[in-house]
């Protein structure tokens, strides 16, 4: 849904798309990406979630205003996004509880794996190219 002034509102969510992508007909994905993380959450009690192509920041927004992620890590790696991510996020999301970067995706994934630093959710684009980095996206995963 477009609100006044070019924000959007999308489940709790609500954010500003200038210049970044954000495709709405995605929706029923991301709904379905949110509810599966809700219940991991409710199940497991913790949730870490890495979104390596974060586009505009409505997927890291959803997950933790909606399934309650106690951690983000929102990357996108087109660093003319900063700003934009910047406002969104922090519009949004408890401070402290997310980090933004504009890195590749498969260096993402390779320092966590070097860092030991795994995720129970690791969200790799569904629109587009994400085949190439679901072998290294594992590497980011925690297992278990």
């Amino acid at each position: 849904m477009i609100l006044d002034s070019g924000w959007y509102q999308e489940g709790k969510a609500r954010f500003y798309t200038e210049g970044a992508f954000y495709r709405p007909h995605s929706r029923v994905g991301r709904d379905l990406a949110i509810l599966a993380a809700a219940v991991y959450r409710r199940q497991r009690g913790e949730l870490r979630v890495l979104d390596a192509m974060t586009g505009c920041g409505v997927r890291p927004l959803r997950y933790q205003l909606e399934a309650e992620a106690d951690w983000v890590w929102a990357n996108e790696g087109n660093p003319e996004l900063k700003d934009l991510l910047a406002i969104n996020l922090s519009a949004g999301m408890r401070s402290r509880s997310y980090r933004i970067t504009h890195q590749d995706a498969n260096q993402i994934f390779f320092t966590c794996y070097q860092q030991r630093d795994f995720y129970d959710l690791v969200d790799i684009d569904s629109f587009g190219g994400g085949a190439p980095f679901i072998s290294t996206g594992l590497w980011a995963t925690r297992t278990g």
